[in-house]
């Protein structure tokens, strides 16, 4: 059910990332936080997973903080949305990606829902910007293609491995096996 909170999420969202575009399409980012919210709303999710969903990346990608999140949407949707934040930026990209992986052996079933819902949002992007683009979509990555899509596959093998929900498993299986069928 949408609520007060799911919308005033999204103008929150809307407004931290004005300006900002996807990387590998140019539209407005605010794409990739409410894709994000609306499959976790497919699921059945509860409101604050998908308010999260569509905070999800506030603190990595702007200038808010955890406590502006918590002030405005409560505890749990902040530690939510930390809890799926990169840190470390500074750090080369194989690094911060094993960070993740190694960190979603630790989380809990809604953090695994949260991760899932970015990552299959971000592969779904990626496979319209491959038919796009053909293989430059992977030009926007800091690894080549076969190391991106190992580190891809690594995740949904975690997430596999510990998450209940099979429909999401499912979906970012039949989705990396698109990605990894396609050819120019």
């Amino acid at each position: 059910m949408w609520t007060e909170k799911h919308q005033e999420a999204v103008e929150f969202s809307f407004l931290a990332h004005e300006g900002q575009k996807r990387k590998n399409s140019g539209i407005s980012y605010i794409a990739h936080p409410m894709t994000v919210g609306i499959i976790l709303a497919s699921q059945g999710c509860d409101s604050d997973l998908i308010t999260a969903g569509i905070l999800h990346d506030i603190i990595e990608d702007t200038t808010f903080k955890k406590d502006d999140l918590e002030k405005r949407f409560g505890q749990r949707v902040a530690d939510l949305v930390e809890s799926v934040t990169e840190t470390d930026r500074d750090l080369p990209w194989k690094e911060r990606k094993e960070r993740v992986a190694a960190h979603l052996w630790m989380v809990n079933e809604d953090v695994l829902l949260l991760k899932a819902a970015d990552i299959l949002s971000n592969m779904t992007d990626l496979l319209l910007a491959l038919k796009r683009d053909g293989e430059k979509a992977f030009d926007i990555f800091h690894a080549e293609k076969s190391e991106k899509i190992k580190q891809i596959e690594r995740w949904i093998k975690i997430i596999i491995a510990r998450g209940k929900n099979q429909e999401i498993n499912n979906l970012l299986v039949e989705t990396i096996n698109k990605i990894k069928e396609y050819e120019d």
